[in-house]
């Protein structure tokens, strides 16, 4: 998908608190853009065959132009979750101008419209701002689909919820997980979601109790915001006192959670 088109769709037909809808904003970042460019160039080809560990296997990292993905999670956070949402890719992952394709599985429903800005997948996409093909316009914690799903994914989105709305409500994050593995989630389904840590307190002491909504919590961490390089750490809740969240550089540390449906 072109450059223009997500700015365009993400700066002018997107309106919420943490996506500003003002032309200004999206002059400034078309110019960003174009600076992008030579650097994700750069680490496509200085970095191309870098790999990162996580759960054993290993993944190359996924630099784009479109949110310059090299500054942020999203170069580890792509590659994590298409793992589990396509059975293969067709093209070169990282390219950046040519549209990826992929054979996708079905049954999933994607929460925030990330994977649509990245491959041409076809799978139902839950946001609530984003305007486009298969996005249904619906809350996450009020939506109940007409069918339940087998697979729900999210790359940084959970954390917003509550957070970067009005009326603000941090609690807000319980109720749409139990809404997802209540409502969403088929009985055996899996929810497969990253979040960083550091940027919402509620859900960060979600993941410091002991609750029973995450079959699992692992991280990735990295020790600075201009480090490229991700490593696997066990979660431990002392690991919150040293994550960082930094605008455009995104987090230090993510976290990648798993819920499952047990009901039979």
């Amino acid at each position: 998908m072109s450059i223009v088109k997500d700015l365009i769709r993400e700066f002018i037909l997107t309106k919420n608190t943490y996506k500003h809808g003002s032309l200004t904003y999206l002059v400034r970042k078309g110019f960003a853009y174009l600076t992008y460019i030579p650097r994700t160039t750069y680490y496509q080809a200085a970095r191309r065959d870098k790999r990162f560990k996580y759960q054993g296997k290993e993944y190359p990292y996924y630099y784009d132009l479109y949110n310059a993905t090299w500054r942020n999670e999203r170069a580890i956070e792509i590659p994590i979750v298409m793992d589990s949402v396509a059975f293969r890719v067709i093209n070169n992952i990282g390219s950046l101008f040519e549209s990826v394709s992929v054979i996708a599985k079905e049954g999933i429903l994607e929460i925030g419209n990330v994977l649509p800005h990245y491959y041409n997948v076809r799978h139902d996409v839950l946001d609530l701002y984003e305007r486009g093909q298969n996005i249904i316009n619906e809350d996450a914690t009020t939506f109940i689909p007409e069918k339940k799903y087998d697979l729900v994914v999210s790359i940084s989105t959970l954390e917003h919820i509550g957070i970067d709305e009005t009326p603000y409500n941090p609690g807000k994050i319980i109720w749409c997980l139990r809404n997802i593995q209540k409502n969403m989630l088929k009985p055996g389904g899996k929810l497969i979601a990253t979040v960083p840590v550091g940027y919402n307190g509620c859900l960060d002491q979600l993941l410091t109790l002991e609750t029973d909504l995450f079959s699992s919590v692992h991280c990735m961490w990295r020790k600075s915001h201009s480090s490229l390089d991700w490593i696997e750490v066990d979660w431990t809740p002392n690991l919150i006192k040293c994550a960082k969240v930094k605008d455009g550089y995104g987090a230090t540390l993510i976290a990648i959670l798993e819920m499952t449906n047990d009901d039979n």
